[in-house]
């Protein structure tokens, strides 16, 4: 097998300060068990047929590869970059791999330089994981400003995925650890230091599908009560405000719509519009990401807000 220089994973070792030399590595002595974890932490597995192409350009074409990235960490040989790459040499025969080699004491460097490197191959991490990469990292004991500057991320979506997280776990602590919820929900929840009033607040918002922005609101005067039964109490106060402002009875079933609503429902349906129209031009300018939980969350909605308008539009034909 072939092999040559890889400039940008030079660079990327350059720039977190990791000394290398070219040496050759026996495939056999490689953790590959452990280096598949790592890739996991980072949003990425082993795409086989990617394997398969790559051993087939070196046995057939004998293609010239950049280097992988051999680390040794914890006494152990893992893959840092070039994971595909060693496969396929072992595919195509090889016994030996010739690399970069790197010597790391820190599961950080490890991790950041896995994300780094792959980013520069253009194997993008999706923004969702280099988040929950970088709130690891930081909460292992990084600064969080050069976790950020390297994973090309703001400090304030780290903090604010930290934070969820800490919530989120606060509910499983509480026996919720079912719930499902938007990192918006959770950080409005955050603010609820006593857990039974946290808990209160979350049934809440899952059983009535209170969005972000109303629980916010809900929970705004029981932050100002001393103790647990008053939190409680006002919360529940507030959450069945919210229920009559929007036409449901107490326990969530929806009133008759009454002739009165039409004025309302024809104003926020085209507010709806113009909002969509003349302000919102991508999700991505609201820091919203494919697959994340609110990007779910508005898969979620929409198609519900459609099956109704649907259901609306079908029934007002057959009349």
């Amino acid at each position: 097998m072939r092999w040559r220089d890889d400039p940008n994973l030079e660079s990327v070792l350059r720039e977190l300060k990791l000394s290398h030399e070219i040496r050759s590595v026996p495939i056999a002595e490689i953790d590959f068990r452990q280096t598949e974890e790592n890739l996991g932490r980072i949003g990425r597995g082993v795409n086989r047929e990617l394997v398969e192409d790559y051993a087939l350009a070196m046995m057939v074409n004998g293609d010239v590869f950049p280097r992988p990235a051999v680390v040794r960490f914890r006494k152990k040989l893992v893959l840092a970059a070039g994971m595909h790459r060693t496969l396929a040499a072992k595919e195509a025969g090889a016994t030996e791999i010739e690399c970069y080699f790197v010597e790391i004491e820190r599961e950080e460097d490890l991790l950041l330089l896995s994300v780094m490197s792959n980013a520069k191959e253009g194997s993008r991490v999706s923004r969702d994981d280099r988040v929950e990469l970088a709130v690891s990292l930081v909460e292992g004991g990084a600064r969080i400003v050069d976790v950020c500057r390297r994973l090309r991320l703001s400090t304030g979506i780290v903090q604010f995925r930290a934070r969820a997280n800490r919530t989120q776990k606060r509910l499983q602590e509480a026996g919720l650890g079912n719930f499902q919820l938007s990192c918006s929900t959770l950080e409005v929840l955050g603010r609820l230091k006593n857990d039974k009033a946290m808990v209160a607040a979350a049934e809440a918002a899952r059983k009535h599908s209170i969005s972000s922005a109303a629980l916010e609101d809900i929970i705004k005067p029981a932050l100002a009560k001393r103790t647990e039964a008053q939190q409680i109490a006002t919360i529940e106060e507030e959450v069945g405000r919210w229920l009559r402002e929007n036409d449901r009875d107490r326990d969530g079933t929806p009133r008759p719509v009454r002739l009165a609503k039409r004025t309302k429902f024809l104003r926020t349906l085209h507010a709806l519009q113009r909002l969509l129209t003349d302000d919102i031009k991508s999700l991505k300018d609201l820091g919203i990401e494919r697959g994340t939980d609110d990007y779910q969350q508005i898969v979620r909605d929409w198609n519900e807000t459609k099956r109704r308008c649907d259901a609306l539009l079908s029934a007002k034909a057959r009349a």
